[in-house]
């Protein structure tokens, strides 16, 4: 009989105040601190296969910083690094491990250290998690959640496409859909103790304290978290959604949306079925995804976003460090790009896992065309390529398709198709 064994594990990794917050295109020192911020891991095993997963409260970090904490977690827990997926939240108001956007991305001192203190502390967690493994069964369930997210591309009044501003004073109809699906993973052991519940919603975690534009905050996901954990115990993990196109309704309401959500997972929670996992697989294709050319980009779209920032010396100071990045981006053209697809398969439920912040349109589909029982879409696991907007996105404009991918225009349904024909092709 095949033995699922399942552990799990959490530590602090808050900065101190004065670090940069991630998330912003400019400097951003925090000067104070809402919540903690913290990395979570859960260890699933069986008798052939081993998969560490841990998340953290950071909106992402670059494929050389992946590397060095997949070469950390493995040493440290002897696992292969091919069965190790470690997760950003994609959160705003955390610390920044890759320097500033508007300047030549060099780390300061103390996101130096930081960023190695991190390392370690992603070792520690996945280790922790491996040694509280014990047998454990699973269950899935599905919920809904409408009120916190929107499809923030809507067509303006003016004609253009929305980046910044609200519905209320722009909103002249809408150009997309959202995804208001909550799904729901529950790992508990013999005395149905929770170990850990895994969450997958689709929005931005770019929420926010009240007056929190520089506080230190874990967002929605980590209030999500800290319901279900006081609740249900065990640790509970966010695995963002697709969610390029996706953003909280409003600003401020971080705790109350991340509680409203928690609240959608615990109530699915009590009725989710258990599934039996079988065999744990895990399955990763390499891909070209094709690299946009900017040659004959038009600096127009960056002029018509910008003039969309109500104050004027934000939206000077954004627009001049988008042309900078343009003329970068004209002067260094980028080759392919060489990415991978990972799939694991637990049963009837296979979790996909896309490498950059799809529009939401490319998650319903691969869920609405997936031959699994169940399956979950997961955004941004480390080798990001930005922005992965539709066709039809790179049509209408706005800020995603403008400076914000670096994808040419198909490479979303490329990477799509290709996720699909992979989940065909495990269900074989």
């Amino acid at each position: 009989m095949n033995t699922f064994l399942a552990g799990s594990s959490h530590v602090d990794i808050t900065p101190k105040l004065g670090h940069n917050l991630a998330g912003w295109i400019d400097v951003r020192p925090a000067t104070r601190q809402a919540t903690p911020i913290m990395a979570r891991a859960v260890a699933l095993a069986t008798d052939q296969t081993c998969l560490l997963m841990i998340n953290c409260d950071i909106v992402g970090f670059g494929m050389d910083l992946h590397q060095r904490m997949l070469d950390a977690v493995s040493q440290r827990c002897n696992v292969v690094q091919e069965q190790i997926f470690i997760l950003p939240t994609h959160n705003h108001y955390g610390p920044s491990v890759s320097g500033n956007y508007a300047g030549d991305a060099k780390l300061t001192t103390q996101e130096t250290e930081y960023t190695e203190a991190l390392i370690e502390s992603l070792a520690v967690a996945g280790r922790a998690a491996l040694d509280n493994l014990r047998p454990a069964r699973l269950s899935i369930g599905f919920g809904e959640e409408t009120t916190y997210s929107q499809n923030d591309r809507f067509w303006r009044k003016d004609g253009t496409i929305n980046w910044v501003g609200d519905r209320e004073t722009h909103l002249d109809r809408d150009s997309g859909p959202k995804d208001p699906q909550v799904g729901v993973l529950r790992l508990v052991d013999a005395q149905n103790k929770s170990i850990a519940t895994l969450f997958n919603f689709a929005c931005h975690a770019n929420c926010a304290e009240p007056d929190g534009f520089t506080a230190i905050s874990w967002d929605f996901p980590g209030y999500t978290a800290q319901t279900i954990e006081q609740t249900l115990g065990g640790e509970a993990l966010f695995l963002p959604g697709t969610c390029g196109n996706i953003h909280p309704m409003r600003e401020g309401v971080a705790k109350e949306m991340g509680e409203t959500i928690g609240n959608v997972v615990i109530e699915v929670a009590k009725t989710s079925e258990y599934i039996e996992p079988g065999m744990l697989e895990i399955i990763h294709q390499e891909m070209v995804l094709p690299a946009r050319d900017f040659s004959s980009f038009d600096p127009q779209q960056i002029e018509m976003i910008c003039s969309q920032i109500a104050d004027k010396e934000t939206s000077s100071k954004v627009q001049s460090i988008f042309m900078s990045v343009l003329n970068n981006l004209k002067s260094n053209p980028i080759p392919d790009h060489v990415r991978k697809i990972h799939v694991i398969v637990l049963g009837d439920l296979a979790i996909v896992f896309v490498p950059g912040e799809l529009f939401s349109e490319f998650g319903l589909e691969i869920k609405k065309r997936s031959p699994f029982k169940y399956t979950l879409v997961v955004e941004l696991l480390s080798e990001s390529v930005g922005y992965v907007p539709t066709i039809k996105a790179y049509k209408e404009g706005g800020y995603q398709p403008a400076v914000g991918t670096r994808l040419a225009p198909g490479g979303g349904e490329i990477l799509m198709e290709k996720a699909l024909a992979l989940l065909a092709e495990i269900n074989r």
